[in-house]
Parts: C-alpha cells; structure tokens; sequence
C-alpha cells in the first residue's frame, strides 16, 4: 500500500494527494458514474457546496485542490463524497493495554490499488490516515500529531435532514480535533446527513459514539467493545438489526479472545474479512497500540506497514 505524503495548506494537501492519486479517482469516479450522478443531482450537490462551503470552508478548499490535482471535476468528488459506505469491523480494548483494531470493508467492486495511507502536514498540526481514492480523509481509520486516534464504521441513517451536511466532512473534522472532548463535541452539533459508528482514543480513554443524523450517543469503553454496522447503543434500541451478517460478524468479534485473528476470519457464509466474492471487500485492516506508539496497517493478510503514531 502506497503511503503518501503531503504538506501546506488544506488546498496544497488536496492538489498533492489529488495529484498522487489521480488514476485512482478517474477509476472510482468510472465506477461510481460520478459525472452522471454530478448532473442528476445538480441542485442538491449545489446546495450541499453551499452548506459545505459556509461550515467547513477549509475542507471545501481541501477537495477543490483534490479536484485541481486529479484532473475530475469538483462537483463530481463531492458526488463521491456523499455516496453511502460499507461494511467495517472493529474491535476495541481498554485498560492498562489499550489497543484499538478495524476491518475498512467496500464493496466488491472496488479496487485496492488505488487506497492509500497519507500522512498531512498542515500548518497547525498533522495527521495520518486512509485515504478513498477522491475523497476526504476520515471516514475510514487515522490518527494526528495531538494523539487522538479514530475508527469509523457505517450506520444507516434513521431519520433524514434535508440541511445536513456530508458524513464524510464531519469525519473529516474529526482529524484536526486536540482531544475526544471536541471530537464528541463536533459530532454532537453537527446537522450530519447519515450514521457513523467512532472509537476515539486519546491519553489512555477510548470512547464508543453512534450517530444518526443529529441524535448522538456516545459512552466510556470500560471492557472489551465490539461494534459492525447496526446500533448498538442503548438510545437506538430497536434498530439494532439492520443486517443478519453485521449481527453475525459482531458475534464472532465479540467470542474471540483474539483480535487479529477475529479479524482475519473468512468464515464462509458471513465473513469477517471479505475477499471481494461477495458483495464486500477488505481494503485494509489496522492495529493500533498506543502504549507502545504504533500502527500496524495490513493491505492483506500477509502485507504489512509500520507506522509510529507520533507524527
């Protein structure tokens, strides 16, 4: 997995990494029939910008310069930006030896060759983290120079909003946060358009948030947590059951003592890492160690990067 590094402004960073990736964005964009998708949904993509624009002007900039740098039109990126994910499994394990373990999962038809992990350095901080071929960082797994470290998963969104902002913004938002603190504070006020599953770690705390449009909860991890992509919190009882194999993999997650192992299942009928037979694939798994000060990325099973989680 390529690793790529870029530095200055949020549109600096974005004309860099757009220009890194740019085969992989015109391939996701083919996919995806984001021109297609960019003129059906003109006025809502338009109405979206401007909402964007108003709140997060500097993640506005940021995709601009993705756009500048692959050579795929703006409103096409944002298209991608607002699609729905898919899949994740994660694990995460408080106390004396925290770690904090993810499956990124897209869906079959994609292709690996275009992920990355990417490292920003920004004027006031930096972070890394995986990167969606023409999307914004953080809706996946990073972590930053200030030590907070993020997972995501998907969730349905239970109740819409026709002024809600992309998920994928807000996630990113969460990149350039100090603590959990202001991560759970930005998440709580934002007007998100979808579900999100978080653990945030920072100085030893790892937090659990679910989202849903602009409902919210978010709770303390005092033992071992499992989440997929069904609510789990006591506030969304009763949507709870949106997959069987979502169910299916959180049981596994949850009746493994390890980890990694759990992980890396491919149980046939409902598999925790998915090969692409199906209709998901693994993009890319991830181990995190605070205590110890690194990252482990897996591109497959038997391919691994280190990463010191100070940046």
């Amino acid at each position: 997995m390529e690793h790529i590094r870029v530095s200055g402004t949020n549109r600096d960073c974005g004309y860099q990494l757009g220009k890194a990736q740019s085969a992989g964005i015109k391939d996701r964009a083919r996919l995806y029939k984001a021109s297609e998708l960019a003129l059906r949904k003109k006025k809502e993509l338009e109405s979206i910008h401007h909402l964007c624009r108003k709140v997060y002007p500097q993640y506005v900039d940021e995709l601009s310069g993705i756009s500048s740098g692959s050579g795929v039109g703006y409103m096409e990126l944002l298209a991608l930006n607002c699609l729905e994910l898919h899949g994740c499994s994660s694990i995460a394990i408080p106390g004396k030896h925290p770690a904090i373990y993810h499956n990124e999962d897209g869906w079959s038809s994609e292709s690996k060759a275009g992920f990355a992990m990417a490292t920003f350095r920004l004027p006031t901080h930096s972070f890394t983290a995986f990167i969606y071929p023409g999307e914004l960082p953080g809706a996946a797994f990073g972590w930053n120079s200030f030590g907070l470290i993020m997972t995501v998963n998907e969730l349905s969104v239970l109740s819409g909003r026709s002024d809600s902002l992309p998920k994928v913004f807000v996630a990113r938002s969460i990149l350039d946060c100090k603590d959990a603190k202001e991560a759970i504070s930005k998440i709580a006020l934002s007007k998100n358009d979808g579900g999100f599953h978080y653990y945030l770690y920072h100085t030893g705390e790892i937090f659990s948030i679910e989202q849903s449009g602009d409902r919210v909860s978010a709770r303390k991890i005092m033992q071992k947590n499992c989440h997929t992509n069904h609510y789990i919190h006591d506030m969304f009882t009763g949507h709870g059951t949106r997959y069987m194999e979502s169910r299916s993999r959180l049981r596994q997650l949850r009746d493994s003592s390890e980890p990694l192992e759990a992980l890396f299942s491919s149980a046939k009928r409902y598999p925790v890492y998915c090969e692409g037979t199906g209709k998901s694939r693994t993009l890319a798994t991830v181990a995190f160690y605070p205590n110890e000060n690194r990252a482990i990325v897996f591109s497959s099973i038997k391919e691994k990067i280190e990463f010191n989680l100070t940046i």
